[in-house]
Formats: C-alpha cells, sequence, structure tokens
C-alpha cells in the first residue's frame, strides 16, 4: 500500500517540477473576454454539471512559454449554504502554438478529494481531467459529475482527444477504486482483520497492474500522438519504463509530424542523457551564470577536482533540508570537492532569497530550456538529484533523495 501512496504524491511533485507548467490566467471581464475571443486560435466552452466549483483550477503541460490562454466564468461560486451542485460554464480563450496537454481539478469539490484524515489530500490523477488543446481548437466540452467521487470526463471532440480518452478512460476508474482501496485501509489501521487487509491490499494491487498494462498497451498502438508523447513523458519521470523500452517506443513516433513538438524534443533529450549521464559517462557540458555574481560558469572551470552537482528548487522541501549535511561535507573535503547548485525555478529572486536565508554561498545557476534544460539532458527524475563528477570530467556516482549512505559512498571515492 505504501507504493500506492508513494506513487501518488510523486504525480503532483514531479507533473509540476518536471515539465513545462504554467497556471492559465483567469478573468471575469466580459470586454477582456470578447476582445480575447476575436483573436484567439483557442475557444473551448465547458458545461459540467453536478460540481460547485465555478472557475477550476488548471495548468498547462508541454511548450507553455508559447501559451496565451484566459480562463473565463459566467457562473459564480456556490454559496456555503448551497448544498446541491449545478451547471458551471466557462470558457478558455487564447493562442498556443503548439498542441499541450491541459490539467482541470476543481479546489472546493469536496467530493473528487482523496484523503486519509480528512485533512490533507492525495493527489491522485482520477481527481483530475485532462484534454489536449491543439491550435484551431473551437468547441463545446459537456458531462456531468454528479455523485461521483472522482473526475469521471473524457473530452474526444477531435483526434488528439480521442487518443487521450482511450487511455484516461480506462484508468481513471481503476486509479480511483485503487486509491479508495488504500483510504479504505488507513482509515481502518489497527483495526483492519487480516481478511479486510488482505483483500484491500488485492484490490490496490491488481488495480496497479491493469493501469500499467493499459498504459503500455496504449503506447504500443497510441506512440505517435501528443497523448503518446505525453504519457512516455509522465512514465519516464517516474522510472515506470525501462529507457531501452521507451526507445523502441519513440521510434515508431512519426517525427515529420511531431519532431518540432515540445514533449517529442524533452523525451528525445531525456533518451539521450540516460545514456550520456550515466556512471561511468563523461559528464554533459554545463554552462550558465552565476545566480549571484552573473560570472560565466562551465564545467571546465572545475577540471581538477571533484564536483558535485546538486539539482534543487526553492519549492523542494527536501532539497533545503539536506543542503547543510552537503556543506558539511564539502568543507571537510574542501581540498578535492567544489558544489555547484541547479535550481529549478522561474523566479531568480526567490532563489536569491533562498539562497540567503539557507546560506547557499557556493556557485549556482538556474535550469534553463533547450541546451540549458539539465533536467533532460541529466535525465533527473526526481529532486533532489545528485551527481558527482571526477576530477577528469567523468561522473563517478548519481543518487537521488537524501540519504546518509550517499555520502559514505562519496567518502570511499574521495579517499581513494
Amino acid at each position: 500500500m505504501k507504493k500506492l501512496l508513494q506513487t501518488s504524491t510523486l504525480i503532483l511533485i514531479l507533473l509540476v517540477c518536471l515539465s513545462a507548467c504554467k497556471n492559465v490566467q483567469k478573468g471575469d471581464n466580459t470586454k477582456s473576454r470578447e476582445a480575447n475571443t476575436e483573436k484567439s486560435n483557442v475557444n473551448i466552452s465547458f458545461k459540467l454539471k453536478g460540481i460547485w466549483s465555478a472557475v477550476p483550477s488548471i495548468d498547462i503541460f508541454g511548450d507553455a512559454q508559447g501559451c496565451d490562454l484566459l480562463l473565463s466564468t459566467s457562473s459564480k461560486i456556490a454559496t456555503k449554504r448551497s448544498r446541491i451542485p449545478n451547471e458551471k460554464e466557462f470558457t478558455i480563450v487564447g493562442n498556443i502554438k503548439e498542441p499541450v496537454v491541459i490539467r482541470f481539478y476543481f479546489p472546493i469539490d469536496r467530493q473528487f478529494v482523496k484523503s486519509v484524515d480528512g485533512n490533507g489530500y492525495m493527489p491522485v490523477k482520477c481527481a483530475q481531467m485532462f484534454m489536449v488543446l491543439v491550435p484551431g481548437a473551437n468547441y463545446t466540452v459537456s458531462g456531468d459529475l454528479t455523485a461521483k467521487d472522482f473526475v469521471d470526463l473524457y473530452p474526444a471532440e477531435d483526434t488528439e482527444n480521442i487518443n487521450l480518452s482511450k487511455l484516461t478512460s480506462q484508468i481513471m476508474p481503476l486509479l480511483n477504486k485503487g486509491t479508495n482501496a488504500y483510504i479504505k485501509l488507513a482509515r481502518l489501521g489497527k483495526k483492519a482483520t487480516k481478511i479486510q487487509t488482505k483483500e484491500l491490499n488485492a484490490i490496490s494491487e491488481e488495480c496497479n497492474k491493469k493501469v500499467s498494462d493499459i498504459k503500455q498497451a496504449f503506447l504500443k498502438e497510441n506512440a505517435s500522438s501528443i497523448a503518446g508523447l505525453w504519457l512516455m513523458e509522465d512514465m519516464i519521470i517516474r522510472s515506470q519504463i525501462e529507457f531501452k523500452d521507451l526507445e523502441t517506443i519513440f521510434n515508431t513516433v512519426d517525427a515529420n509530424k511531431y519532431g518540432d513538438n515540445y514533449f517529442y524534443k524533452t523525451i528525445k533529450s531525456r533518451i539521450e542523457g540516460a545514456k550520456k549521464s550515466a556512471v561511468g559517462s563523461m559528464c554533459p557540458p554545463v554552462f550558465g551564470k552565476d545566480i549571484v555574481s552573473g560570472e560565466d560558469i562551465k564545467l571546465a572551470d572545475f577540471k581538477g577536482k571533484y564536483l558535485l552537482i546538486d539539482f534543487w528548487g526553492t519549492w523542494c522541501g527536501a532539497c533545503i533540508a539536506g543542503m547543510p549535511e552537503m556543506k558539511k561535507f564539502a568543507d571537510a573535503h574542501k581540498n578535492k570537492l567544489v558544489l555547484l547548485g541547479l535550481a529549478k525555478d522561474n523566479d531568480i529572486k526567490l532563489v536569491k532569497t533562498s539562497m540567503k536565508r539557507n546560506h547557499i554561498t557556493w556557485k549556482n545557476m538556474l535550469i534553463g530550456d533547450g541546451d540549458r534544460d539539465f533536467v533532460a539532458k541529466f535525465n533527473v527524475q526526481g529532486f533532489p538529484t545528485k551527481i558527482l563528477v571526477d576530477p577528469e570530467g567523468k561522473i563517478v556516482l548519481r543518487f537521488t533523495g537524501e540519504d546518509p549512505s550517499f555520502y559514505k559512498n562519496m567518502e570511499k571515492i574521495l579517499s581513494k
């Protein structure tokens, strides 16, 4: 059962941190909506029954830098006195330069929230709706979520969304069933009988197995689609597919049609990164400007000493919590070892503030896009990730997470 909870938690953390993702701008002004509609290449109207949320939260996955979208609503959020969900209408208008995947979730609709204790929540995919936006999209999405305990909605208005709905319509009910089994067992706690524990564990394991089989089957038939590419990236991030299997599937994608898309380029970069950043390989080029001084930084600057590259972010509690131990180790080996931080953040001011507050005095750069997308180039699948490079530029150790064993292994290498 722990695997289900861990996987569910990673879904939110990694989707937010490792994909190009941003929130859709929200607006209520009628004139603004009309002006935006006139110049937009995306215009999608939603009519959903059985929800309280007048304005859902929406994230974009893909080339978010190329998106200019506005979420508008003609409905008002239900008051606390209202106990009956009703029909809500909202519209997305704006411009995109290439297909992207968007994720909807409904924060005030408690029926979709998965929680053990009623306070925190498990950010599982079945509590969200996914769809593809393509340039020129102009249609209406409708559905009824009355009495549903997950977002049982699968838009299929065009070819790309038909492909995605083939996947989501199969896996979401299973994810919901497996999550509910976990929650039931967790709430029973010590009161659960052996029979209940066995039955609920069996439900969870069966659902996970079916979801995995469905994903594999889907990729064999639909790899050459936005849904297929999005799923491949998602599975890479969660280490749900071997790179040799991924490369075989990826090679079936129509590069003429999808070669310029964000997902295609990112997956290609990750496949190359997995090969080039493995232990025993020469470290890929690292370059940029120091966050504090603005001075140029390049890998050659560190030749002659061991270099510990630390992938981190201001949003990553484990990253920040592990830094004192990392600094302590580096100080104890300052004649042999130097540190370099690679921060996954868009707000350089926030990074500078975090560095000052947490006494981060070593060199740091922001992770960028394209040639400076070091997350893809080093195939980073979780934060923090630490990579040790020897004085000649070869990768000799890498680790994701925080664990004393990493420093013990580093000690062995540096003491040779």
